[in-house]
């Protein structure tokens, strides 16, 4: 019973291990036919120019502008209220 469950152990994680090699292989022959670009560098990542960097920086700015944007309305929204009701 005992080696029988270590056989089905050991052929699953064969077959997890193998699985995982055929998926780096078919990723190597992908960049070197050069239908999927390559991982980034270290380098192209820090780059400050880099999109996705802009794209973090903006999103960022545009949700600081609606935070302070929605802070004032709520503010002028309470004052008219006031204005109203006295």
């Amino acid at each position: 019973m005992q080696e029988e469950k270590a056989l089905v152990l050991q052929s699953v994680m064969r077959g997890i291990i193998a699985r995982k090699e055929i998926t780096q292989l078919r990723m190597q022959e992908m960049q070197f036919l050069g239908m999927m670009r390559p991982a980034k560098t270290l380098d192209e990542i820090k780059d400050p120019n880099n999109p996705l960097r802009l794209k973090e920086k903006v999103e960022r700015q545009r949700f600081e502008d609606r935070l302070e944007k929605e802070a004032s309305y709520n503010a002028a929204k309470d004052t008219m209220e006031e204005d109203i009701l006295f």
